[in-house]
């Protein structure tokens, strides 16, 4: 008997079929998405694996998520001044966490993030920094601004459901409602 199976899901309009491949393949993911020298999880890696070896229906990549939003930018006034950011793919946010964790924990560092943030996602005004700021609110705002327009909104919310899916069918947690076999398969088998 085959410890194989698929099993599709409705994900934003959108069919996904994941395989689970057995529990030594789901050990095999999580090793390979370790950041090298920590034991903190690099969604990319996790991201990419599952894509690669999860799901088999559709084929997908990180950057299919909001693709057509790439190289898009978005500005906020937040108080008196213009803040532009611009959306560069799902890859880059996932980049952007996995360079922002405190070495040796699983904990984000906001300072880390923000000087990404900074740097990489508000394109105006140039080579902001924190102290920039007069006070913590307006901080926060920009870094929440840089944050949404970073994950590009719905593209980071499908890709976390899919995520979520591809995760718990290679944990092998649908075993009770995998897809039975065709007809034709199961004459063959």
């Amino acid at each position: 008997m085959s410890k194989f199976y698929t099993i599709s899901k409705e994900i934003k309009g959108k069919n996904y079929t994941c395989q689970f491949n057995g529990i030594s393949a789901a050990l095999n993911a999580v090793d390979s998405s370790y950041i090298e020298g920590t034991d903190t999880t690099s969604l990319k890696r996790l991201a990419k694996y599952l894509f690669d070896h999860v799901v088999v229906e559709p084929k997908i990549k990180i950057d299919d998520f909001g693709a057509d939003k790439i190289g898009t930018e978005e500005t906020r006034t937040i108080n008196g001044i213009d803040y532009t950011a611009r959306f560069n793919g799902l890859s880059f946010a996932l980049e952007a966490i996995d360079s922002s964790y405190i070495e040796g924990t699983n904990n984000t560092s906001l300072n880390k993030l923000t000087k990404f943030l900074f740097e990489k996602v508000i394109i105006k005004p140039q080579k902001l920094t924190a102290d920039d700021f007069d006070n913590m609110e307006d901080f926060n705002e920009v870094v929440s601004f840089a944050r949404e327009v970073m994950q590009g909104g719905e593209a980071m919310e499908e890709f976390n459901e899919v995520i979520a899916f591809a995760r718990e069918v290679m944990q092998g947690n649908f075993r009770d409602e995998k897809e039975p076999k065709s007809t034709k398969a199961a004459s063959k088998g």
